[in-house]
């Protein structure tokens, strides 16, 4: 963990410029991203995904890493007791505070992983939406945010599928570089590292994404049902995004209702 931390300090040296970026498009980001953009269907589905994961945990207190505007913080509030969102970038919690009237939500401006290295809470839901693929160090990550998950409670990590034909085009259309730099995980090397750290899958959902925003309508109404279902780790790949429910080990093994990992 020394090692892993001494690793996490020096690529902070990145975050500056991760800020930056963030800061630089926060204006933009809810016509580009939010309910009334060319994105509206994606982001919809998303939200009634989570709203549905938070009708089982029964209002659950939410930990949104990596905020950006609050926006799906917002979509969520009428079905969790309370909400805190984080980001790095102070422009989009700016903007985020701004937009919520909401006193059950709270928004800072904070690392992710030191947030909750330093976090004395335990949350029933935490997120990762389009996140983690940002972070210099996603063991590093998912070793802190394991920390604030709560007895009985979720992490979801919500990605865009690598091995999806569109996004595999767009990449090879930038010459493999993405701004801001990601690195994307596929299912498979997700739930690898989550079990490394206690974490184990409860299951993995098909989520519409077109790296294109034209292409955005024609993703969300693909069915999110089909030839790979939710064992395989091709899952969401011809949708565009996934979406991995992982809770604490003891607590899964108290629950019988629980999807075996990926089958191939």
């Amino acid at each position: 963990m020394t090692e892993n931390f001494a690793r996490h300090i020096a690529e902070g040296d990145q975050q500056p410029e991760l800020r930056r970026q963030f800061d630089l498009v926060a204006a933009s980001w809810d016509a580009k991203h939010g309910p009334d953009s060319a994105r509206a269907a994606e982001l919809a589905a998303r939200v009634r995904y989570l709203r549905s994961v938070c009708g089982g945990l029964g209002r659950p207190r939410v930990l949104d890493l990596g905020c950006g505007t609050g926006e799906v913080l917002r979509q969520l509030s009428p079905v969790i007791q309370a909400g805190i969102g984080v980001d790095i970038s102070r422009a989009m919690i700016e903007r985020a505070r701004r937009h919520s009237e909401n006193d059950r939500l709270q928004f800072h401006v904070a690392d992710a992983v030191q947030f909750c290295n330093q976090c004395q809470d335990r949350f029933e839901l935490v997120l990762l939406v389009g996140v983690l693929d940002h972070l210099p160090d996603p063991d590093f990550a998912v070793a802190a945010v394991r920390r604030v998950i709560g007895p009985g409670g979720r992490l979801i990590i919500v990605s865009p599928h690598p091995w999806g034909p569109i996004f595999l085009l767009k990449r090879l259309a930038h010459f493999g570089r993405e701004v801001p730099p990601a690195n994307h995980l596929s299912p498979r090397r997700l739930i690898a590292l989550a079990g490394q750290h206690g974490l184990r899958l409860v299951r993995v959902r098909a989520l519409p994404y077109a790296p294109w925003p034209v292409l955005s309508p024609l993703f969300a109404r693909l069915p999110t049902t089909g030839l790979f279902g939710p064992r395989s780790s091709l899952t969401g790949a011809a949708l565009g995004a996934f979406a991995t429910e992982f809770c604490l080990t003891k607590a899964c093994r108290e629950n019988s209702l629980i999807t075996p990992v990926l089958s191939r």
